[in-house]
């Protein structure tokens, strides 16, 4: 799959428009309060669900996904800090 410059160009632009609104909003006074929320309340959260003497994968699979979701938030408003 071939992307031509100009596509590259404006994805790029894309992605860094959207860095900047993800500092705007959540790198800044309330915006910081509620990443430190969503944190307190995913972050570093140990869940192991037992049926049966054996860990349930599905427990696993959704706190891994919650991490995910909390490390892409704070990584938007790292780089759209370094955008401005």
């Amino acid at each position: 799959m071939e992307t031509s410059g100009a596509a590259m160009t404006s994805s790029l632009q894309e992605q860094s428009r959207l860095n900047r609104l993800f500092f705007d909003f959540l790198g800044k006074d309330a915006g910081v309060e509620i990443v430190q929320d969503l944190e307190r309340h995913f972050e570093l959260r140990s869940m192991v669900k037992k049926h049966e003497g054996k860990v349930d994968p599905n427990a696993t699979l959704i706190n891994c996904g919650a991490y995910e979701v909390l490390s892409f938030i704070k990584q938007r408003i790292r780089f759209g800090e370094q955008n401005k």
